[in-house]
């Protein structure tokens, strides 16, 4: 009996580290999304910096203070979008999802990785919840700061959209 309540509590155990890890999946890829999105639209964000550029060429003083404005936040975007990929790079130096594709006993287990060394997520893995919730709220917190330049990457672009719309 004992044996057997046991294994309950270590299946127990193992499903909830991997609903962890799902979560961590979950909210990795959502965020990553997010990203993407915005990365696809830096092709349009140089263009409109182009065409800020341009108008403000031939604009009256006061077109040419509201053009550069915008044009300062279109950098400020570009920046911030910069400065996140570079801070999550060193929050998560094993790039994406390093752990993706590992079934649950080489998680619980611990794999290795192509060179034979440890998996870089064995540490995470292993070493209990803690370890592992903390690596949790290091992404739940480069996701408030994606949601954040987002916000400021699409709102500079909407504005240089309508001020040379306005322009026009």
């Amino acid at each position: 009996m004992k044996r057997i309540l046991l294994i309950i509590l270590v299946m127990g155990f193992q499903s909830c580290q991997e609903q962890k890890l799902s979560d961590f999946d979950l909210l990795m890829k959502e965020t990553m999304e997010i990203h993407n999105e915005d990365m696809r639209r830096m092709g349009e964000m140089m263009q409109l910096k182009s065409e800020v550029k341009r108008a403000a060429q031939s604009a009256t003083p006061s077109k040419l203070i509201e053009l550069n404005r915008v044009l300062d936040e279109l950098e400020m975007a570009d920046q911030e979008m910069m400065k996140w990929m570079r801070n999550f790079a060193k929050v998560f130096p094993d790039g994406v999802m390093s752990h993706e594709g590992m079934d649950s006993e080489e998680m619980s287990h611990g794999a290795m990785d192509s060179s034979g060394q440890p998996h870089p997520h064995k540490e995470m893995i292993n070493h209990g919840s803690n370890h592992q919730k903390s690596n949790l709220q290091k992404l739940k917190d480069e996701r408030i700061k994606m949601d954040s330049m987002s916000h400021i990457f699409n709102s500079s672009l909407d504005k240089a959209k309508r001020m040379l719309n306005r322009g026009s």
